[in-house]
C-alpha cells in the first residue's frame, strides 16, 4: 500500500480548498481506482491530506510504486545497488515534479526550501516572486484554454444549427417543388372542368365544340376503364376503337396542356419571389456565420499567440535564474581560489625561515665533524 501526505503553508491556507481539489484529481489521475481513502486533517498547525493507494488484483506494489518500480528495473538488469538507489531517488524525484508542475505550482510554491538551496533571504524572496508570477501565468493560461473550450464548443453548436437551417432549407424547397406539382395537377383538372361548365369563354366555338366532343369519350372511357380489358378480349374491333379514342383523348390533353401553360408559368412566377427571399435570408444568414467563425479563428489565434508570448516570458525568467546561479557559482569559485592563494602566501615565508636556521645547523655539524675526524699533526718549528 502506499501513503503519503499533501500539506499546505500558513501562507496559503486560504487557498487550501482548491489545492485539496487539485490534488485529489491528481492523486486520481496517477492511480485511478487504486486510490482508496482520502482523509482531510485540519485540526492541526498546516492542514492536510493523507491518501492511501492499493494495487489491483494480481499485482505488486512495485508496480504502482515509481521509485520500487524503478529499483527493480536496474535490479533485474543486474546493477548493483548502489545504482538502484540512485535509481529509486530519481524516480521519486520525478514524481515530486511531476506533483508540483501539475499542482503546486499553481499556488506560488516552490519545488525546494531555501535550506535545501541554501540560499540567502534576498535570494529566497526572489524565487518567492518568480514563483508567485509564474503561478499567476499559468492560472492565466488555464482560464484562457477553459474559454477557448468553451469557445471551440459554441463554434460546433453554432456550426450544428447553421447545418440543420441548410437542411430545413433543402426540406423546404422541396415541399415547395411538390406543391408546384401539385398545383400543376389541381391547375389542368379545373381547366378540363371550366372547358367542360363554360366552354364558351374558353376557346373559340368551333374548337370548343370539337374539344368537348373528344373530352366527353374521354370522361367516358375514364368511367369504363374496369371494364376495357373484358370489352377488349370480347371484341378485337372494339378494341381497335377504344385505342384510337384513347389517342384521341391523348392530343386533346395535350392541347389544353399546352393552352394552359401561360397561367401555370404565372403562378410560378409568383411563387417565384418567395423562394428567392427565403434564400437571400439563408445566404445573409450563412455570410453572418461564416463571418462569426472568422472572428473566433481570428480570436483564438490572439490566443495562441498570447500564450505563446507567457511562455516565452517564463521560459526568460528561467534562463535568467540559470545564469544567476552560474555567475553566483563563478563568484564562489574564485573566491575560494583567492583564498587559497593568499593561504599559501601567508604559509611560505614562515616555513623558508626555519629551513635556513636548519641549513646552518647543518653546516656546523658538518664542520665539526671533519674537525674530529682528521687527524692531529703538531705544528712545524721555525727552520734557524
Amino acid at each position: 500500500m502506499i501513503v503519503g501526505v499533501v500539506s499546505c503553508p500558513v501562507d496559503k491556507i486560504e487557498q487550501w480548498q482548491q489545492m485539496k481539489s487539485d490534488a485529489i484529481r491528481w492523486l486520481q489521475q496517477k492511480y485511478g481506482t487504486r486510490l482508496r481513502s482520502v482523509v482531510e486533517h485540519i485540526d492541526e498547525e498546516y492542514p492536510h491530506i493523507h491518501f492511501f493507494a492499493v494495487p489491483l488484483k494480481y499485482e505488486m506494489i512495485n508496480d504502482i510504486h515509481p521509485g520500487r518500480k524503478a529499483s527493480a528495473e536496474v535490479k533485474a538488469a543486474g546493477g548493483s545497488m548502489k545504482e538502484q538507489r540512485a535509481s529509486f531517488a530519481e524516480a521519486m524525484r520525478a514524481w515530486q515534479d511531476d506533483f508540483h508542475q501539475s499542482v503546486a505550482a499553481k499556488y506560488g510554491l516552490t519545488r525546494l526550501g531555501p535550506r535545501r538551496q541554501r540560499l540567502t533571504r534576498q535570494q529566497w524572496k526572489a524565487q518567492q516572486n518568480a514563483a508567485d508570477s509564474l503561478a499567476c501565468v499559468i492560472n492565466t493560461i488555464e482560464k484562457q484554454e477553459s474559454e477557448l473550450t468553451q469557445l471551440s464548443q459554441k463554434i460546433v453548436t453554432e456550426t450544428a444549427q447553421l447545418e440543420e437551417k441548410k437542411y430545413d432549407k433543402e426540406i423546404i424547397d422541396d415541399a415547395l417543388r411538390n406543391q408546384l406539382k401539385t398545383l400543376e395537377k389541381h391547375k389542368e383538372w379545373l381547366a378540363l372542368e371550366e372547358i367542360l361548365n363554360n366552354p364558351s369563354k374558353s376557346l373559340p366555338t368551333a374548337a370548343t365544340e370539337r374539344r368537348l366532343k373528344f373530352l366527353k369519350h374521354w370522361q367516358a372511357l375514364m368511367a369504363e376503364k374496369s371494364l376495357r380489358k373484358r370489352i377488349i378480349t370480347a371484341d378485337p374491333e372494339k378494341s381497335a376503337t377504344y385505342k384510337l379514342i384513347d389517342e384521341e383523348g391523348r392530343k386533346l390533353y395535350q392541347i389544353i396542356r399546352n393552352d394552359r401553360r401561360g397561367e401555370l408559368q404565372n403562378k410560378l412566377q409568383k411563387l417565384k419571389p418567395y423562394q428567392l427571399i427565403e434564400r437571400k435570408r439563408l445566404k445573409a444568414e450563412i455570410k453572418e456565420e461564416t463571418l462569426r467563425q472568422k472572428d473566433a479563428a481570428s480570436d483564438l489565434e490572439k490566443a495562441r499567440r498570447k500564450i505563446e508570448s507567457l511562455l516565452g516570458s517564463v521560459a526568460d525568467l528561467e534562463l535568467k535564474k540559470l545564469r544567476t546561479k552560474l555567475e553566483e557559482k563563478r563568484l564562489k569559485d574564485a573566491l575560494s581560489f583567492l583564498k587559497r592563494e593568499k593561504e599559501e602566501a601567508r604559509k611560505t615565508p614562515e616555513n623558508a625561515q626555519p629551513n635556513k636556521a636548519a641549513e646552518k645547523s647543518q653546516v656546523k655539524h658538518d664542520a665539526t665533524a671533519e674537525a674530529k675526524c682528521s687527524p692531529t699533526t703538531p705544528p712545524e718549528k721555525p727552520k734557524g
